[in-house]
């Protein structure tokens, strides 16, 4: 079966995010993030489209979720 989703692009960090250990907070880029933090997008406020189900990130990415950095600060 082929990949569903290749990569997220997210800007900004949601306020709850976890290691895949459990450890809260941002750990660098090294490290392996639990997917539910994808939970918190897109924002709740008026959207023109609807929100994902919930869990849909833990279902499509098992693995967790990795940041890199784009080069611009």
């Amino acid at each position: 079966m082929g990949r569903i989703f290749e990569y997220f692009v997210v800007c900004g960090l949601g306020p709850e995010m976890r290691t895949l250990d459990g450890d809260l907070g941002f750990h660098g880029l090294e490290t392996n993030y639990l997917p539910s933090l994808l939970d918190q997008f897109p924002p709740s406020d008026h959207s023109l489209y609807p929100p994902p189900p919930p869990q849909l990130p833990t279902c499509v990415l098992p693995a967790g979720v990795g940041f890199h950095s784009s080069g611009f600060v």
